[in-house]
């Protein structure tokens, strides 16, 4: 009923459903989200995995691929730290999971995978248009493959 209902507002205004969705990410930009993974199979791979993390907790990035990093989430021990020093209590469940804030409006989470010898990475960005925001998604995942291979 809502979608009629927006097809409808559309309509009056000489406009189809695609042509309001595109108007939408002419104002508020074009949204993009991706989930990759590092697999490490074998003895060593939950370890190698627990070291990622304590890596990525240590050595906390400061930047993404030329994007500052403004606030990082750890769920583990439910803090929020910002780049000017402060923190600040987070209220959810306590788990495995780092998230950083960018200063650009994307933030990307890193966690294990609860059932596989993997590391989960998610990224969500956006750009004024569909091929910057996914040329920043490429951008985002090279600079984590470069963190996790130093």
């Amino acid at each position: 009923m809502l979608l009629a209902e927006v097809a409808a507002y559309y309509k009056q205004q000489g406009k189809n459903l695609y042509d309001g969705l595109q108007d939408l990410f002419k104002e508020y930009g074009y949204f993009r989200e991706q989930t990759t993974s590092e697999e490490f199979d074998g003895v060593g791979g939950s370890d190698k995995i627990a070291a990622l993390m304590t890596k990525f907790r240590s050595e906390a990035p400061t930047a993404f691929a030329g994007y500052d990093v403004t606030g990082t989430e750890d769920f583990q021990s439910q803090t929020e730290s910002f780049a000017d020093g402060h923190t600040a209590p987070i209220a959810l469940p306590k788990a495995n999971v780092l998230k950083y804030h960018l200063n650009d409006g994307t933030w990307i989470a890193i966690r294990p995978s609860g059932t596989e010898p993997k590391i989960k990475f998610y990224i969500g960005t956006l750009g004024s248009t569909l091929e910057e925001a996914n040329d920043k998604l490429a951008k985002f995942e090279d600079a984590i493959q470069a963190f996790i291979k130093e």
